[in-house]
């Protein structure tokens, strides 16, 4: 049927055997999350397992995982997360997999709702960067709370709109320069309920919200007003 987006096991391999994860637990126990490096881009690009990582954030957080990787519900739930990150141009995604009570909190600053994400992402993200994508990890095992861990690092050029983010009038908007964008992989807390995603959480340690995008292509000047504390991002 036109206009609907299915999620099938098939689409995102979420089901059958099961496969090695490319990064080991014994990579990070112990250790601070690495930033950088083959392993944890191989894992963020190809979308593999990503249990080592997400046991250790929820550790480092004092929030034990409430579910184990592979069972049914964090299969669904990792499909969802999959879709919605798969393809940020599509406004069909977010009707779909965006419940009505969806929130985004970033840094503190705002609340965003479903209206807003869908109009930021569509109205201000997407003309200002055409070739905007995120490339997300997940195994869709949730904390005690509730909630799933993503690593997400959004990529494209600023070749289109100046950026703007709305409700932030103290920060200008940027003009289009053809810097490129490569934020830093950053970390995501987002709870999925009935086969929607109902909040998202920017966790301090991650740079993948509104605001981190504004900082890596107004520059680190802008940035002090932006978002103290977020992570970084490479521009040039």
């Amino acid at each position: 049927m036109a206009g609907v987006l299915t999620l099938s096991c098939e689409h995102f391999e979420v089901c059958g055997q099961a496969r090695k994860p490319l990064v080991s637990r014994a990579a990070f126990r112990g250790k601070p999350l690495p930033s950088k490096g083959p392993h944890l881009r191989r894992s963020v690009l190809a979308r593999s397992q990503v249990v080592a990582f997400t046991d250790g954030i929820l550790k480092r957080l004092g929030l034990g995982p409430s579910s184990k990787p592979g069972d049914r519900e964090s299969l669904e739930r990792k499909a969802v997360l999959e879709g919605f990150f798969s393809d940020p141009g599509n406004g069909e995604v977010y009707d779909q997999l965006l419940a009505q009570d969806f929130q985004l909190h970033e840094d503190g600053s705002r609340v965003y709702t479903k209206q807003d994400f869908k109009d930021i992402m569509l109205n201000n993200v997407l003309p200002a960067i055409p070739d905007f994508k995120w490339t997300a990890a997940t195994d869709g095992v949730v904390d005690k709370g509730g909630f799933a861990i993503v690593l997400v690092q959004a990529t494209g050029h600023h070749t289109g709109a100046a950026l703007v983010i709305p409700g932030r009038e103290d920060l200008p908007p940027v003009t289009p320069r053809g810097r490129r964008l490569s934020t830093k992989e950053g970390v995501l807390k987002v709870k999925v309920e009935g086969g929607k995603i109902r909040a998202i959480s920017v966790l301090a340690q991650g740079g993948a919200g509104f605001l981190v995008l504004y900082r890596a292509l107004a520059g680190e000047e802008a940035a002090l007003h932006a978002a103290p504390g977020a992570g970084k991002a490479s521009y040039d």
